[in-house]
């Protein structure tokens, strides 16, 4: 932020120009590497759905993650879906 005088012809000050400058790129790149480190460090699951909920429910707490879907092939032609919310959701 950066406030800068506005000067009238007299040199008495009329006004301040307050500049922002947007750091929501810069912010969101420190974030992200973040939650992938935080899914790097999660224990080991016993299986594939234990897996799969862990990384729902971490993913769920990411700020900038507003929803996540997981999918688990269980057979042919069937699977399970889940939609994260909120970690209640997860059955």
């Amino acid at each position: 932020m950066t406030d800068t005088p506005v000067h009238e012809l007299d040199g008495t000050v009329a006004g301040v120009h307050r500049l922002f400058l947007d750091r929501t790129a810069e912010v969101l790149a420190a974030r992200r590497p973040a939650i992938l480190n935080a899914l790097a460090r999660t224990e080991r699951a016993s299986g594939r759905r234990e897996a799969l909920v862990g990384a729902l429910h971490l993913l769920d707490r990411a700020p900038d993650v507003p929803f996540a879907v997981g999918f688990l092939l269980d057979a042919p032609d069937t699977w399970d879906t889940w939609a994260c919310p909120s970690p209640s959701t997860i059955p």
